[in-house]
């Protein structure tokens, strides 16, 4: 299937998308994991019937997609609307979603605010979020704002860390909390995550 980059404009800016197949098929959105992007999806889709028509985002501040404005603090509730945002400009009544680990998590999300705009869920890999008790979702609700705010001071001063290809590399390849990322299922990402500065010098875009 050909492969096409693209678009999508939000108020922060964009959102970066590709896409395979027939435009005129049903929209299969697929959303990827924390720290990855729409990279994730380029082997996958190999083996997907072309009868469908495929789109991979970059979420905020991931990949080729520009960052949530840099005063509102990361939450998943954020993401969820970025996917809101993407299917409305799509325009399609019905979506299949297709989300790998915390990507699939937001996919759960969506599916439970907007039931009638989904046509089938797929998860790969994905947990829903663990039940927990009324004072520990209010010890970490307090603990999530009190660390909001203390990244929110360090921003302002904080430069991004600089790396060669191959420190970017392993640092793709051992930021998991489970276990490490092939190499070759890691060159797809960095093609997506890399901002190249100087010679042999990258930043990597995710937040």
């Amino acid at each position: 299937m050909d492969e096409q980059e693209f678009e999508i404009p939000v108020p922060w800016g964009h959102i970066a998308a590709k896409s395979w197949g027939n435009d005129k098929n049903q929209l299969v959105f697929m959303i990827h994991a924390n720290s990855d992007n729409a990279g994730s999806f380029d082997r996958l889709i190999l083996h997907l019937p072309d009868t469908f028509y495929y789109i991979a985002i970059d979420l905020p501040g991931h990949g080729k997609s520009s960052h949530f404005p840099s005063n509102i603090p990361l939450h998943e509730i954020n993401y969820v609307l970025a996917v809101n945002m993407v299917v409305n400009y799509m325009n399609r009544e019905k979506v299949i979603l297709i989300g790998h680990c915390w990507g699939g998590q937001m996919a759960m999300l969506f599916s439970q605010f907007f039931p009638e705009r989904v046509l089938r869920l797929v998860l790969i890999e994905a947990v829903y979020f663990s039940p927990v008790s009324v004072e520990y979702f209010k010890q970490y609700t307090r603990e999530y704002i009190d660390n909001s705010i203390t990244l929110l001071e360090k921003s302002k001063t904080r430069k991004p860390p600089v790396y060669s290809f191959d420190s970017a590399k392993h640092a793709m390849i051992n930021a998991r909390i489970y276990g490490k990322l092939k190499p070759e299922a890691a060159g797809p990402l960095l093609k997506r995550c890399l901002n190249p500065i100087g010679e042999d010098q990258y930043q990597i875009t995710n937040d």
